[in-house]
């Protein structure tokens, strides 16, 4: 008569999962980490980004502002520069500029 054998999984099997579990509950944990830090580093740098684009934008305007003609003027006379428009004679005017039979186009 055969004795029946109880189906046991080896200690060796047992150790070796219980690795491949650990090595991988590991990797999740850095992973998550890493995510954690480049989510960061971006919140970081989209804030940065829309810092420089609001002093960009402030920049711009303030630009625009300054070379209206009346500041353009006001600015002038506080440094000290007297400065006028020319007369109507002094102006040269250039007409079309001649076509060059399709150059360019």
């Amino acid at each position: 008569m055969k004795r029946k054998r109880k189906s046991v999984l080896p200690l060796g099997w047992l150790l070796s999962a219980l690795i491949v579990l650990a090595a991988g509950a590991i990797a999740l944990v850095a992973l998550a980490q890493r995510n954690d830090a480049l989510g960061r580093r971006l919140k970081a740098l989209e804030r940065r980004e829309r810092d420089l684009s609001r002093r960009v934008a402030n920049e711009e305007r303030n630009w625009t502002l300054a070379c209206t003609v009346g500041n353009m003027d006001r600015l002038l006379a506080a440094q000290g520069l007297a400065m006028g428009y020319p007369k109507e004679a002094d102006i040269i005017r250039l007409g079309e500029w001649p076509d060059e039979g399709g150059a360019g186009r």
